[in-house]
């Protein structure tokens, strides 16, 4: 929480409260089109999905990440996410 004197002077100056820029990790922006393909794809259209290069150079990053440790719990959950959709771990 910002202090209210603080919030003030931001307002002043004319601070943008909600970013103009459309920003996010590399991580959500291929994971978040990558779930909504497979939510919508029957068995077979998943695993082609999974057997597109890109989709399994990233999922094989996200596993090296996960196996140094240096995966956030958070997109452990969103990787847990993918494996409920899939099968594949």
């Amino acid at each position: 929480n910002i202090e209210p004197d603080r919030r003030a002077k931001l307002d002043d100056i004319g601070f943008a409260w909600i970013s103009t820029r459309k920003c996010g990790s590399s991580f959500v922006k291929f994971y978040r089109p990558l779930l909504e393909r497979l939510e919508a794809a029957n068995a077979e259209e998943k695993e082609a999905i999974l057997g597109e290069e890109e989709v399994r150079r990233w999922i094989r990053a996200q596993r090296e990440a996960f196996e140094k440790g240096n995966l956030a719990e958070s997109r452990v959950g969103y990787m847990d996410k993918l494996t409920e959709l899939t099968g594949v771990e």
